[in-house]
């Protein structure tokens, strides 16, 4: 969502291309259409933000190709979950060589939901996936980390 409010505009072949044949990223790719050669390209919305730089948390690349992306002019900080279940090579790191201008990008410890803030117990009994690390992932120092470098980020880039 930040990226069609930033300008983007997805191309659901380059994701259905990217998709065909490929288990290895049931996060970006579960229930997409692969058989769907149609070159769909989605307009710009009319939505655009005004924004002056963008931050992204493990973000879903793979609707995006280069051309997509040619109105993402602003500077980006992408962070990626080490052992993320959306493949970084289709998703993250596609996207970081194909936005136009090089973006920062940082590592952070754990898995994909990391990125949420730290459940009560209540929850992490309801929906574990969300909420449970692996050993030694400590989601709310990752969150302090991600918070300081944010804030240091948009001050440089606003």
């Amino acid at each position: 969502m930040a990226l069609l409010a930033a300008g983007a505009t997805p191309d659901l072949a380059h994701l259905s291309a990217y998709c065909r044949g490929r288990t290895d990223d049931p996060l970006a790719c579960d229930g997409i259409d692969t058989n769907d050669t149609s070159h769909v390209i989605l307009g710009q919305t009319a939505d655009v933000l005004p924004a002056k730089a963008l931050v992204l948390m493990d973000p879903f690349g793979a609707p995006f190709d280069r051309d997509a992306l040619t109105a993402v002019q602003m500077p980006a900080l992408l962070y990626r979950a080490e052992h993320s279940e959306l493949a970084a090579a289709g998703n993250i790191f596609a996207l970081a060589a194909a936005l136009p201008r090089p973006p920062r990008q940082e590592t952070v410890p754990g898995g994909h939901f990391v990125f949420i803030d730290p459940c009560p117990p209540a929850l992490v009994k309801e929906v574990p996936v969300f909420c449970k690390d692996a050993e030694g992932v400590d989601r709310a120092a990752i969150h302090r980390r991600i918070e300081a470098e944010v804030a240091d980020f948009l001050r440089n880039n606003l």
